[in-house]
Order: C-alpha cells, then sequence, then structure tokens
C-alpha cells in the first residue's frame, strides 16, 4: 500500500510540472471496473488535433488481479503463489464534442504479468479498443467523468483531475 501511494504521489507532482510547460490537457485518475476498483490513470489529451494517450496500471490491487491470484493458487494447490498486475498503453482520437462533452475512440495494448516467488514469470498481451466518452466539470471544476465501453476491459467508470 505504500508502495502505491508513494507512486501516486510522485506521478502527481510529476504531471502538475509537466502540465504548466504543455498546451495540452494532462489528467491523473482512477477507474474502476463497472463497480470494483481497477486501475490508476494517467493521460494526455492534445485539444486541437483530437489525439491523445492514456496508460493506466493497477499494480497488482485489482479485482481482476486479486481473482487470478486466488483462482491459480486454488488450482495448482498453493505450489505456485503468483502476483497478477496489468498496465494499458492506449492512444485515443476524438470523434465528437460537445459543450461539456468529448467521445473518442481508444486503440491500444493490455498486458497482464504474473510473477510468483519461486522465479515463475509470464507475460501475455491483447489489443485493446474501445470508445468512451468523458464529462468535463463533473463534480467540480477541473474535474471529469469517463465511461468506456471496450474489449477486454468491458465497462469502465472513471474520475480524472485535470491540470
Amino acid at each position: 500500500m505504500k508502495k502505491i501511494i508513494s507512486i501516486l504521489l510522485v506521478s502527481f507532482l510529476g504531471v502538475s510540472l509537466l502540465g504548466t510547460f504543455a498546451f495540452a490537457d494532462l489528467a491523473i485518475g482512477y477507474e474502476t471496473y463497472t463497480v470494483f476498483p481497477h486501475a490508476f490513470v494517467l493521460s494526455y489529451n492534445d485539444p486541437g488535433s483530437g489525439w491523445g494517450l492514456k496508460a493506466s496500471s493497477d499494480f497488482g490491487t485489482s479485482m481482476v488481479s486479486m481473482m487470478g491470484s486466488i483462482i491459480s493458487i486454488a488450482a495448482t494447490v498453493g505450489f505456485i503463489n503468483p502476483k497478477f498486475s496489468f498496465t494499458t498503453l492506449a492512444l485515443t482520437k476524438d470523434i465528437g464534442k460537445g459543450e461539456n462533452t468529448r467521445d473518442y475512440l481508444k486503440l491500444g495494448v493490455f498486458n497482464l504479468s504474473a510473477t510468483s516467488d519461486n522465479g515463475f514469470k509470464s507475460n501475455g498481451s491483447m489489443m485493446l479498443a474501445g470508445v468512451g466518452r468523458e464529462w468535463e466539470n463533473f463534480l467540480m471544476n477541473k474535474l471529469s467523468g469517463n465511461v468506456e465501453i471496450g474489449y477486454p476491459e468491458l465497462l469502465l467508470l472513471g474520475l480524472r483531475y485535470h491540470f
């Protein structure tokens, strides 16, 4: 838990420093997989061109990662105790803009990795695709809410703070 908090703090400070030098929209936030805790998100969007980048990671704390670990421990009767985690990297492109909304497509890579104390390591990647909508000034100024539907993550709900 201390590792996650320190990573969030360092990311927050780094993004806030970058935000002052960039003319693009930088945001940091958290997403849920429907209603279950999911991933820490860092996003970049250039309002002029409509192109953006979104990176997310769960650091082994999401429902998906924990269920994978529990199922693996049960299936191997405790001989392999893997810790699952995932990262995503997606390119986004705006397809529509409203007064306070932004619709976008995303295309990227979903990477799932597993490591164990006994030296077991495994990685797997797959394509990531989806569509999303973001509402600016969602609950307060500089905070946005978003909904994404896609593969393999199905339904994501998120909040992001914009710098």
